[in-house]
């Protein structure tokens, strides 16, 4: 009971290494799969006779299915906001499911955190944890002139704390809804 382990012990241990270091080497292709998409969405690249979106150029493209094509096409459009979220996927750390979670859930102001706790939970943790979780507003920044004639007229009262966030995206992706 607690002495050698067996040759199955071995064996078994053996196999789920190679597991784990297999699945990180899929996370860093899957993370160059959804920077390229987000390349060919932002060059137009993907637009043609008989294409309704990108999600339909992703599902035939890359041989995928639409729900899965949703999720890379998610993931590339919101990667570029999330460096720590990027960074971990690109190195393998994170999987497409857990970065499509966090791509859909998490803030801006928030990535670093979460990217860092990401890693360690299942996708059903990940999603459980950041659903229930009350996300301070940051403060907001100035980024444009009328936005900081607003904020310098409302300096003083409470709605200078409020702003609003753009709409979904016009081909009502899940990833770009609630943003």
């Amino acid at each position: 009971m607690f002495g050698l382990p067996s040759d199955s012990d071995v064996v078994a241990d053996g196999l789920s290494d190679a597991v784990v270091e297999l699945a990180g080497s899929r996370n860093v292709l899957d993370a160059r799969l959804v920077e390229l998409i987000g390349q060919v969405w932002a060059s137009g690249a993907w637009e043609g006779w008989g294409l309704r979106s990108i999600h339909h150029w992703v599902t035939l493209r890359c041989g995928v299915s639409p729900a899965q094509a949703r999720t890379l096409v998610g993931c590339a459009r919101r990667l570029g906001e999330l460096p720590a979220t990027r960074a971990r996927f690109a190195a393998g750390e994170l999987s497409v499911d857990q970065v499509a979670v966090i791509t859909r859930i998490v803030p801006t102001h928030a990535d670093a955190e979460v990217a860092e706790v990401a890693g360690r939970l299942a996708v059903p943790q990940l999603r459980n944890l950041l659903r229930g979780y009350a996300w301070p507003t940051p403060p907001p920044t100035p980024t444009s002139s009328r936005t900081r004639a607003r904020w310098r007229r409302n300096a003083g009262s409470a709605s200078a704390t409020t702003t609003t966030a753009p709409g979904p995206c016009r081909c009502g992706c899940p990833a770009m809804r609630g943003r």
